[in-house]
């Protein structure tokens, strides 16, 4: 009878204990999906800003600061580092970049580039053209290997405007300077509406 009984204790306990561990395995996997799904929130708004802020880089040049200069400055004259939107957002990315110990990924590429380093890669090209092939499509954001390490990117478009044209259309009414610069045949001839290039941005996926 005492046997009986211990027996029957030691069922109980041993099913206690069983059961303990099992909702304690069911409450860390829930744990480890919802973290996960929470850290990958964060890393993918931490990319979105970052390629706002380089937006807002971008829009802040060609809707003030070009226009402005173009009024101030002697007709033909074009100031590099104070004009061109692509250059300036670049500095801008890569200086913040050197303050950063997470190492965001950042590139701003053209399928006809004045700066050689400007030029895609496959992937990108690929990017570039999805999205010149359906211009529905505003931004493209996943997981993807660069080099050997995974990155969380975003990418969007470079679209070209009617504003952009009078240095990236016809190079006969392009400041004569920026001929000198460049030439006449890299990042002319776009039309308004025609994608360029692609703007990509993210952080290690290690970081999670």
């Amino acid at each position: 009878m005492f046997l009986k009984g211990l027996n029957l204790r030691l069922k109980f306990i041993a099913g206690l204990v069983l059961f303990a561990l099992g909702l304690g395995l069911c409450i860390t996997v829930i744990i480890y999906f919802h973290l996960n799904s929470v850290m990958r929130s964060e890393i993918s708004q931490r990319s979105r800003l970052v390629l706002a802020l380089s937006n807002a880089v971008q829009d802040y040049v060609k809707a003030q600061l070009r226009p402005e200069m173009f009024k101030v400055l002697p007709n033909g004259r074009f100031v590099l580092k104070a004009m061109s939107s692509s250059y300036i957002s670049r500095q801008i990315m890569a200086g913040l970049n050197t303050r950063d110990a997470r190492r965001y990924y950042y590139r701003r590429v053209s399928i006809r580039p004045r700066n050689p380093d400007s030029a895609p890669n496959t992937f990108e090209t690929g990017l570039i053209q999805m999205f010149d092939r359906d211009k529905a499509i505003k931004t493209w954001e996943n997981d993807t290997l660069v080099g050997t390490k995974k990155y969380h990117l975003i990418a969007r478009p470079v679209t070209f405007t009617k504003s952009c044209m009078q240095c990236h259309g016809n190079p006969d009414d392009a400041p004569s300077e920026l001929i000198r610069i460049y030439g006449g045949k890299n990042v002319f001839f776009y039309r308004p509406g025609q994608v360029g290039g692609v703007v990509v941005a993210g952080f290690p996926v290690d970081t999670i």
